[in-house]
């Protein structure tokens, strides 16, 4: 599963993460493009006072260490033939498209409306939504990816309270509640 990754997605290093450890379980697969980099690494600079340019750079480096694959290119002649209710938004459809996603992640669903996503056989996801489906497809490998991504160092006892509580912060009020079931299983 070919999952295109908006910037509102990337922003925030809880769902980033935890998206991380998913797609390096093989839950799926993500994608994302240096506009998209440029966007979320632009806003983080400008509502992280104090955030360097090394610090971002190193951001982006990771991201780009973890997933080499993830980075889209070559569909800018694509962005002029799209319509989409925000025009700054048609180099994500256009990517997506390039890429083959199936799906684009992103908190914005408004922006990507459904009738203009279909016919290229996508559909837009708000990352609660996507979280979910991942789980239904495969139970054990996301578990596995919630111990990861709660406590990196296996010997480490996972703070599944504290987990919660930051996927809440981070706007999954979904997947925080079916963590927070998933409790006695992640806690072991």
């Amino acid at each position: 599963m070919i999952a295109f990754l908006d910037a509102n997605i990337l922003y925030g290093p809880r769902l980033r993460g935890l998206l991380l450890r998913l797609a390096q379980g093989g839950l799926f697969r993500p994608r994302w493009s240096d506009a998209v980099q440029d966007e979320w690494t632009r806003s983080l600079a400008a509502n992280t006072p104090g955030l360097g340019a090394e610090a971002l750079a190193q951001l982006r480096q990771g991201l780009h260490q973890a997933m080499p694959d993830a980075r889209v290119a070559g569909y800018d002649a694509l962005i002029p033939g799209l319509r989409l209710p925000d025009p700054g938004d048609r180099h994500v459809l256009a990517a997506a498209m390039a890429c083959q996603a199936c799906c684009i992640v992103t908190f914005n669903l408004r922006d990507f409306p459904a009738k203009v996503l279909a016919p290229f056989g996508l559909s837009a996801l708000h990352p609660d939504r996507f979280l979910l489906q991942l789980d239904g497809r495969d139970p054990v490998g996301f578990a596995a990816a919630l111990r990861r991504d709660m406590a990196p160092d296996p010997s480490a006892a996972p703070d599944v309270a504290g987990y919660v509580t930051s996927l809440r912060r981070a706007h999954l009020p979904r997947t925080a509640a079916h963590v927070a079931e998933l409790a006695p299983i992640l806690a072991r």
